[in-house]
Formats: structure tokens, sequence, C-alpha cells
């Protein structure tokens, strides 16, 4: 179980990455010259921005190219900037390192060894526990005429349940519940099905096996073929909640070594294939082979709800009927509890046409304070929009909407895949906040955590493209789509992930980040990501970028430590790093010690090698008014090409373009900022009135890339041989960027180093 998880992270990372081939397209204009006297001492040396022989004297004395001071800070032309060339501290503020600590209590989980029962000893345990008092159960008759409030029971053998006429969960004692334990013994219950369930005019709600476990121990039992269909039964006009085949609802209680066979299980909520509800309990080394669960709501392969308690080593393959909400493959809706070990292989084709679908996820659908430790999703879930205004939203491969919940070292494979069956412009689907690990989050930690999986998004028949999905330019439905989360509403500080997952998405797509939105209740939010990587292809339409799509206006975001590697497509605000920035007056942006390797295409405007564009007016996209927040890049660079992909008029837009920033409107600090020299030919065209088109002349002009597209210039260095961006020896900030600790060049590619998994 977690082959992968408990490996070493590092030298799968560098076969993974030994696939990938750095490629960069840059027309360069002539060789560099040679570097001056005293080029050793700063990051590129005194030669200056056109190549020419460096003078002696001061480092970076062009005045254009920063340098380390004496001081340890970055210099310009021979003034402190203040700002410090290691990256950790910037204008004074430390940047935050937020790691996940296991608890004591929490370690002894991580460390502590599954259960183990000896099949090939199965009639000794059985004879040593009936010497030890345990009553023997030999048949599905003796099951329901022996058990009792309390006492320790032990199977003798498997029980075939569909030789009973009828049966009703077991209720015994005041409240109904069993506090006794039930010793499997390794023998199956097979065939426990809704056919033939009775219950008395008073039952309540909870069915299985047993009606409620309060306070028992559960171990060493399997079952196989169990069919507990109860979604739309109404026996004594009941409808059914808390559904499963051990029992409906289990509270304080211990349960390990159970195996689930061949097994389906449905419910109006609250159904799962172990059990409906569970309540401060203790769940450990469980296994589900090819189950099945459907239901409304709080839906879960393993329990539909769970609150307070601790679930370890866990391995499933299930599949999922579609839903309304809280839809998980381990667990439906979930509260402060405890995972650890947990695999799942999750399936979802949705058939049923339900009008809104939200909250789903390939472990738990939602979550409220847990912890997640060591997990592991495969599989894949299909949407398919076929109803006039349809939703799909939060959903994730892990999680689909988290609050207060960490998350460590966690690998997600699933993929999530959207069709759009019947899209006119009088019929929307609106899919929302979908992630490759969290689809929506309002608090959370993210701490090592890999997408694999990919989000697609398309119609049946066609690739998703503007005209046919945007009826009303002003609304877009298709948004905040993430390879790690899809949407943070509140905070969130995220370290060392990597998403390799390709998204096909249509507004505010990101390669960690979808976007970035809060209530107004909550003021500001604060978002950190450090650490990370994205190697997936990114593609949209609007506000597309390798790390992050959009950052809203009441965003803090502090990047640092974060690379691109994937290529970023889209129409409008694109950028390697980041779509677009909108910050208001109050509100910081730090971008530190990242880079764009990643080429990025853009068909219409506003498309920059780290920021499509910063600006306080994203006119007939959201809203209108002037925002004046703070923007600082320190030690930051792009080694990817801009490539211009649109038809234009003459020249048209390309102006929006940059080597580092699209459109420029804020006030931007740089330091150490650099980039690659590129150039590239725009065709001419001549306009026919006749015709009201623009034809091709054939005539073509040369264009050399702009730092900033649109807005104020900046002193930048650029650079004219790549390899001074992607070789080690000569990398231009190999001074302050820590390749020890933090990074490491793999197969020509950077990458964030990753500890050793627990073993």
């Amino acid at each position: 179980m977690n082959t992968f998880l408990q490996k070493n992270a590092l030298n799968l990372f560098a076969m993974a990455f030994s696939t990938f081939a750095l490629v960069t397209t840059i027309a360069v204009n002539g060789p560099q010259g040679p570097v001056g006297s005293s080029g050793a001492v700063g990051p590129v040396g005194s030669s200056g921005p056109i190549g020419s022989t460096g003078a002696s004297g001061l480092p970076g004395e062009d005045g254009a190219t920063p340098y380390i001071g004496p001081n340890g800070n970055w210099w310009i032309d021979g003034v402190d900037s203040g700002i410090s060339a290691s990256g950790t501290i910037v204008n004074g503020m430390n940047l935050p390192n937020y790691r996940v600590v296991p608890t004591q209590e929490e370690l002894g989980y991580l460390y502590e060894e599954p259960p183990f029962f000896d099949l090939n000893n199965q009639a000794a345990y059985v004879s040593e526990k009936l010497a030890e008092g345990y009553i023997g159960i030999d048949s599905s008759t003796a099951f329901f005429n022996l058990i009792g409030e309390t006492g320790n029971y032990v199977l003798t053998n498997d029980l075939d349940f569909s030789t009973l006429d009828s049966w009703a969960p077991i209720m015994v004692g005041d409240d109904g519940s069993f506090k006794g334990t039930l010793d499997g013994a390794g023998y199956t219950i097979e065939n426990l099905q809704s056919t033939n369930l009775t219950l008395p005019n008073n039952s309540l709600n909870g069915v299985g096996l047993f009606f409620w476990l309060d306070g028992a121990t559960v171990l060493n039992l399997a079952f196989s073929d169990g069919a507990l269909d109860l979604k739309a039964a109404s026996i004594n006009d009941l409808q059914f909640t808390s559904v499963g085949l051990l029992a409906g609802m289990v509270d304080r209680s211990d349960i390990q070594n159970v195996i689930i066979i061949n097994s389906f299980v449905s419910g109006l909520y609250s159904a799962g294939l172990l059990s409906g509800s569970v309540y401060d309990s203790r769940i450990n080394n469980v296994f589900l082979f090819n189950g099945e669960v459907a239901g409304d709501s709080q839906i879960g392969g393993l329990i539909g709800q769970a609150y307070d308690s601790v679930m370890l080593n866990i391995d499933a393959i299930i599949t999922l009927n579609m839903g309304q909400y809280s839809i998980g493959g381990l667990v439906g809706s979930s509260d402060y509890n405890f995972y650890a070990y947990v695999d799942v292989v999750v399936n979802l084709d949705n058939q049923l046409s339900q009008q809104s679908t939200y909250d789903i996820g390939g472990v738990t659908g939602s979550s409220e304070e847990d912890r997640f430790f060591y997990i592991e999703t495969r599989g894949e879930m299909i949407f398919n929009a076929n109803l006039h205004e349809q939703s799909f939203a939060q959903i994730g491969g892990v999680t689909g909407y988290a609050n207060n919940s960490t998350y460590y070292m966690v690998e997600n494979h699933l993929n999530l895949e959207f069709y759009l069956t019947a899209l006119l412009t009088t019929e929307i689907a609106y899919i929302t906040s979908i992630g490759g690990i969290l689809g929506d989050v309002l608090f959370g930690l993210i701490d090592h955590a890999i997408n694999f999986g990919s989000i697609i998004i398309a119609t049946a028949s066609t690739d998703l493209n503007y005209e046919l999905y945007a009826p009303n330019p002003d609304s877009f439905a298709i948004e905040y789509l993430g390879g790690i989360v899809g949407y943070v509403r509140g905070s969130a500080f995220i370290s060392y992930v990597i998403n390799f997952g390709d998204l096909e998405g249509f507004a505010e797509v990101g390669g960690i980040i979808g976007s970035t939105g809060i209530p107004f209740f909550l003021l500001q939010q604060n978002v950190i990501v450090q650490s990370a990587a994205n190697f997936g292809a990114v593609h949209g339409f609007l506000l597309v970028g390798g790390i992050i799509g959009l950052m809203d206006e009441r965003t803090n975001f502090t990047v640092a430590n974060v690379i691109n590697h994937g290529a970023i497509t889209g129409g409008f605000g694109v950028g390697g790093l980041v779509g677009f920035l909108i910050p208001i007056v109050g509100i910081k942006i730090h971008l530190i010690n990242s880079a764009n390797f990643g080429d990025v295409t853009v068909r219409e405007e506003g498309g920059g090698g780290l920021i499509g564009g910063a600006s306080p007016f994203l006119t007939g996209i959201f809203f209108e008014f002037p925002v004046f927040g703070e923007i600082n890049l320190y030690n930051t660079f792009n080694a990817g090409s801009i490539i211009f992909s649109t038809s234009i008029d003459n020249a048209g837009d390309y102006e929006t373009f940059g080597s580092i920033i699209g459109i420029r409107e804020l006030m931007i600090t740089m330091y150490g900022v650099s980039y690659l020299k590129q150039t590239f030919e725009v065709e001419m065209t001549n306009y026919d009135p006749i015709t009201d088109t623009f034809e091709p002349t054939g005539e073509f002009f040369e264009v050399i890339m702009q730092p900033v597209g649109i807005g104020n210039l900046v002193d930048l260095t650029f650079v004219e041989n790549a390899a001074l961006l992607t070789v080690a020896e000569t990398f231009i900030y190999r001074t302050v960027w820590n390749f020890n600790t933090t990074w490491a060049w793999v197969d020509g590619l950077l990458l964030p180093q990753m500890p050793d998994f627990v073993d």
C-alpha cells in the first residue's frame, strides 16, 4: 500500500523528470561579450547589457545589472537597494515557513504496525478464543439468536445470509446498541442484502448488520456480495439514512482487519460500505474491493459521514454513483478526523441528471479540520453536463471542499473530466473550483503534494472554444481550475508541491492555483506558495498562469522558490507564472527566487514571461475601479519564449507582450529580474474595405521583445546566452538559490528537493 509514498521521493522525481526536455526557442541578436575582470563577483559580472566588454572596477557598474554588495543586499550602480539577495528577508519581512509537524499521538499512528491476521492458523485461533470464553457462532440463524448487548463472540465458519427468510439489524439493550466484541476470525458474512430485509414499525434510521455499535470492537471480519439498496426504498414509510454493511451507526468503537468484496450500498444520505455514520472511533486496516455506493448526499466508499475518528491503512477500489453533494471515495462528509496511509481508486461517471453537484473528492467530499498523511488517489471521475444551467463545483482529486484541514504527503493520479453535451447559448454549464488536490479551500495547509491527474473541460464533439461557450462576455461560468487547488477563498499555505497534470479550462486557470477570492466580511486573505513547480500544460482563454491564473484584489500573495516548466496558452492575461494581478490598496504581492522556463503562447493580448498583466482595470471582465496595491519581484527571471499567436492588424497587439510583464499599469518594484533576449517576426497586412478583412502581404517586420509590453519600462537585465539561466554552473542567480537544500538540477530541469518519506 502506498508504494510510491513509502519510497525516496527525490529518486522517483529524478526518473519522472528525465522524461521532460527543456526546450527554449530564443532568437539571439549576437554572442555575449567577454566578462570583465571583476565579473566573478556579481551574478553577471560587469559586462554591459549588449554584451560589450565589462570594465574593471565595481560589479554591475553599467547602472542596470544588480549585484550582491558587501552587506548581502542587492546593489544597483553603487546604491544599496535594501533588499536581501538571499531571498529570505524582503523589506524586513521574514518569509514564513509553514510545515506540518505531527503530534505525538499522530506519530504513534504513523509508526504503528497495522494489525495482521494469519488465515493459516484460523482453526487454532478460533479454538483459542473459545477457550477464552468467546461464544461461537456457526450459522446466520445463530448470529441473530445469540448476539446480546455485551459479550464476546467469534465466528466459527462463513455465514450465508441468503438462507434466511428475513433479517433485521441487530438492536440490543435499552438503546439498541451493541457494546461487545465480534471477532470474525477471518470468516465471511455473505449475501447481506436488502431483498430479505424487514424492519419493525418503530425502527430508527440506521441499517446494517448492526443498528448501532457503541463502544464495541469488531475485527478480522469479511463481507462479500452484500447489497443494501435503500436509496429509493420505502419500508414502513421510512426513508433510509445511515446505511452500511457492518452498522448503520458507529460510536466510540474499534474496528480493524475488515474486508468488503463485491458489495453495493445506497441510502438517501449517510451511506458507506462499512457504515453510514461514524463518531469518535478507530478504523484500522480495511480493504474494499469492487465496491459501489450511491445516494443523494454524504456518501462515501467507506463511510457516509465521519466525526472525530482515526482511519489508518485503508485500501479501496470504489465506484461512486453521482449524488448531489458531499461524495467521497472514502468518506462523504468528514470533520475532525485523522487519516494516514490511504490508497483509493475511484471511478465515477455521472449517469444521473443532477441539477447541482458539489463537494466531490477522491478521499473526502468535504473536510472540516481534518489531518491527512500519506494519501494516494487514482482513477477517473467523469462529469457530463446535459441539463440547462447544470453545475459542478468544488471537486478535487483528494478533497472537494476543505476548511482548516491539513494535507501532508498526498499524491493524486485521479483524472477529472467534464464534457458539455448540450452547450448552446441558452444552456450554460457552471463548472467552478476544480483542483488536482483540493477543489476549494477556505483555510488550509498543504505540505508536500504531487498531482499527476489531468483536468479537462471539453464539449462532447469538439474542443472548448470561446465562441461556443461565452454567450455573455461579462459572465464566465467555467472558472477556477488549478493543478493543486482550484480556488482559495480564505488563506492557504502551500509548500513543496508539484503539478504534472495538464489543465484545459476557460477562465482563471493556474498550474498550482486557479484563482483566489474571499467574502467581503473576511476583508483580506493571505496565500503563500513556497518551493513549488508546474510541469503540466495549462490552457485557457482568460487569465492563465503557470502558477496562478488570477490574484483577487484582496489577496496578499507571497511566491518563493517557484518554477514553471509547462507550456502556457491563453487568450488574454497569460503569464509564465501569473495570469493577472489586481491588488487593492494595502495588499502586498511578492515574487521571490522564482522563474519561468515554459513557452507562453498568447492569442489576443496581455502576455508576459512572468506576469500577463498587472492593472487596476479589467474592463468588461470583472470590475472597473482603481486599485493601488504593492507588487515586488526579487531574483526572478524568464527563460521561456513568448509566442505571438493571433490574427493581427499589422503590428496589432504585440505591444501588450513583454518578456517579463505584458500589461503593466501598476507600480512594480523589481530587483534582480532577468530575461532572455527574444525577437520575432510579424506579418504585415492590408485592409480590404470591400470584404472588410485584413489580407496578409507576405512581408514581415522584426520585433524585439520588450521587457514590459504596455506600461513604464524599467532597468532589467537581459541575457543573450540561455546557458546563464539554464546550466547550474553558470546559473545567473547561483549565489542566491540554495541548491543543497531547496533546489536540484535533474536532466536540465530545476526542481524542488523533497525529503525522504517515512519508511
